[in-house]
């Protein structure tokens, strides 16, 4: 049975510590993966413009009560200038048929050139194309400030970051009207975080991990010799006890899935004993590794301070 879990954001807002990612979900089938969700009673949704998939879900969650569910999206790389800001969310906003996202996020530190003449038909094929170019005039700071404006109009109740090292994370906390709430990030046993997360919590900044998994790349996680036995020991799936070792430090977990019994599966988290949580802890000092960096697609290395 599902621990149903929640944390409190610096702003006062609830965000539940569990929720399904959508990247990489096909726009035919996301609608099924969406309300499968629902009904098991998942209620975070973490989305994103780029994912190409927005009015699918959209078509969804139009048929779901907006009090029972959280929705995340993310402002993508090439509408950072003020001025594309919030027409990036209005459309994000039109697609997902809501008035307002509990959640908005500055999907990556780097601002690139338009592709598409409005930016908002970017597609990430122009990524894996390495088709972006860095655009030199926009600030983190100009950015920031019109994300501030989207929750002066209440077009979103909490604003935060994603793929933001902790210098980068000083950056905006230097200049912030509106403190960011979340830090969402790559992070797993193998790249556990420790320092990153410990900035966070002394800022009260609510980490999510978006590949609490590792992202299937090898070596496998699920096989690790560590979380094989962990699973055996207290009767649950690696998946069951990854999502629950995550959630245990504090992290709000974003695993994807198209398949309802997984999810129902990943849903159902426990408390880990105390040993075994250490014992996963520890997975990272026989083998660390971060596997996404953006510097492969655009050549710029948004994480220096690794």
């Amino acid at each position: 049975m599902a621990l149903n879990r929640t944390f409190k954001l610096k702003n006062g807002e609830i965000i539940p510590a569990f929720g399904v990612g959508t990247w990489q979900i096909d726009p035919r089938e996301v609608g099924k993966v969406i309300q499968d969700a629902l009904n098991i009673g998942v209620k975070l949704i973490d989305c994103a413009a780029i994912y190409g998939n927005e009015k699918e879900i959209g078509d969804t969650l139009r048929n779901a009560p907006r009090s029972s569910f959280f929705l995340v999206s993310k402002l993508w790389n090439s509408m950072h200038d003020p001025k594309d800001v919030e027409p990036a969310i209005r459309k994000t906003l039109a697609d997902l048929g809501v008035d307002y996202l509990d959640l908005y996020l500055i999907h990556w530190p780097i601002p690139f050139q338009r592709i598409s003449p409005d930016g908002v038909q970017d597609t990430i094929q122009d990524l894996v194309e390495k088709n972006y170019k860095i655009n030199p005039n926009v600030t983190l700071k100009q950015t920031w400030q019109a994300m501030e404006s989207l929750v002066d109009k209440g077009l979103v109740k909490s604003i935060g970051l994603s793929n933001f090292n902790v210098s980068r994370m000083k950056e905006i906390l230097s200049f912030a009207r509106i403190h960011p709430v979340v830090n969402q990030i790559e992070l797993h046993p193998f790249f556990p975080q420790n320092q990153l997360l410990k900035f966070a919590k002394e800022n009260e900044i609510v980490v999510q991990a978006f590949s609490p998994f590792a992202s299937g790349q090898s070596p496998l996680l699920f096989e690790n010799e560590t979380v094989v036995e962990v699973a055996k020991k207290n009767v649950k799936t690696p998946a069951q006890v990854l999502i629950s070792w995550g959630i245990q430090r504090g992290i709000c977990v974003l695993p994807k899935s198209a398949n309802r019994k997984r999810i129902q599966e990943n849903f159902n988290d426990f408390i880990l004993p105390e040993e075994d949580f250490e014992a996963i802890s520890d997975i990272h000092l026989k083998f660390s590794k971060r596997f996404f960096n953006l510097k492969d697609f655009c050549g710029v290395n948004v994480f220096e301070d690794d």
